[in-house]
């Protein structure tokens, strides 16, 4: 079992003959994860969100709000069908976002460097995610997000967890596939803990994931994880 995550993982990354790159690279990631510290502390100040007038950029600033107002299951699909509508947009846009996006933005190395960075700015714009971020950098970020996610987890986490999902689509190989199952057994773990005091941006994130991982990504063995 994890000591950190608390589970079990869902494919192995020792190495092997045919993945040793992979599996390294993994090991790697989690190894810098598991030294970092589950819970920071950021000077606080207005962090100024990144401003673009297209639909897509529009929809991923708005989707923090309360589900007070819709039982869960109708917020559910909701949430799945705007998630879905994204990825469909992006697709279309593909010939646009290579063509006329910048590459001037930098890219974090080290997960000091990354949280740092996570913690005090608004994520970019997804066309920034898809034009100068890797897929590879996209999975390092979401075991970084794995080990930050607790329940008092701020708006702007949950927003950099939503536009790294939306970047990855659903055909994983195993390791990839692993990172995004201890991602949702990580909300699992914590929807489990007394939650008065968690957060609505925390309460938002975990259903968010259990939702995305379960449905989009066909981890359906999930489905005993509880909602917030």
């Amino acid at each position: 079992m994890d000591a950190t995550f608390g589970q079990y993982p869902a494919f192995s990354v020792e190495t092997s003959d045919e993945d040793n790159d992979v599996a390294l690279y993994l090991q790697s990631v989690r190894r810098e994860a598991e030294e970092d510290s589950c819970v920071h502390f950021v000077e606080r100040h207005e962090v100024e969100a990144t401003k673009e007038n297209s639909d897509i950029d529009k929809a991923i600033d708005s989707k923090i709000s309360t589900t007070e107002s819709h039982p869960l299951d109708q917020w559910s699909e909701d949430l799945l069908t705007r998630f879905e509508s994204l990825k469909q947009q992006l697709q279309t846009l593909q010939t646009e976002i290579h063509s006329s996006v910048p590459s001037d933005f930098e890219v974090p190395d080290t997960a000091n460097q990354w949280r740092k960075f996570v913690f005090e700015h608004e994520p970019p714009s997804i066309v920034y995610f898809y034009k100068n971020i890797e897929r590879a950098t996209v999975i390092k970020l979401l075991v970084y997000f794995t080990k930050w996610l607790t329940l008092s987890s701020s708006a702007v986490l949950s927003r950099w967890i939503w536009i790294a999902l939306i970047r990855i689509d659903n055909l994983l190989d195993p390791n990839e596939c692993s990172v995004i199952r201890d991602l949702a057994k990580k909300a699992s773990k914590l929807s489990s803990k007394d939650v008065d005091n968690a957060t609505p941006a925390s309460k938002y994130t975990i259903n968010m994931i259990l939702v995305l991982v379960r449905n989009y990504y066909g981890q359906r063995d999930l489905l005993d994880a509880k909602y917030l």
